[in-house]
């Protein structure tokens, strides 16, 4: 919870040009203040679903075989994601963190991906990341929605 709760305690998110978060509107300037990841009022164990969902998705920017689980509590979640870039000017292998905590009274996620590295994110790997997350987390709650339906139907 170390660097999440920094950021909610300074919100220059350590690196500023490093970060991208998916929280609501804020005066703090060093985040982007875009979709957060609401939770259905009829989702009972939102954590243990987002975490289940986070060990499938592969996408080009989000593939569960790189993450790693540093972290765990009833509201927070911290992953590392290990990124292998083959060749260029930033050849290498790096660690990212993705960070998501879970406001209950709000029944909604936040979550921050921010490199380790200072270098900026010129790539925009963490925009993509979380979009790649928004996406499969909705589509994931229509299914469910789906399989309510077809239950109802049958019964």
């Amino acid at each position: 919870a170390i660097l999440f709760l920094t950021l909610l305690a300074d919100p220059s998110c350590l690196l500023p040009q490093n970060c991208i978060s998916r929280q609501e509107e804020t005066s703090w300037g060093y985040f982007y203040s875009t979709d957060i990841l609401k939770i259905p009022a009829y989702m009972t164990e939102p954590v243990h679903t987002l975490k289940n969902l986070l060990q499938k998705i592969n996408k080009p920017y989000f593939k569960a075989q790189n993450l790693q689980l540093e972290e765990e509590t009833d509201t927070y979640l911290h992953y590392t994601y290990r990124v292998i870039i083959p060749s260029g000017p930033l050849k290498g292998a790096y660690i990212d963190d993705l960070e998501i905590y879970y406001d209950g009274d709000r029944r909604i996620f936040q979550t921050c991906s921010l490199s380790r590295n200072d270098f900026k994110n010129i790539t925009h790997v963490h925009k993509n990341r979380l979009e790649a997350l928004k996406s499969e987390w909705y589509s994931h709650l229509m299914v469910i929605l789906e399989e309510f339906f077809k239950e109802e139907k049958m019964g």
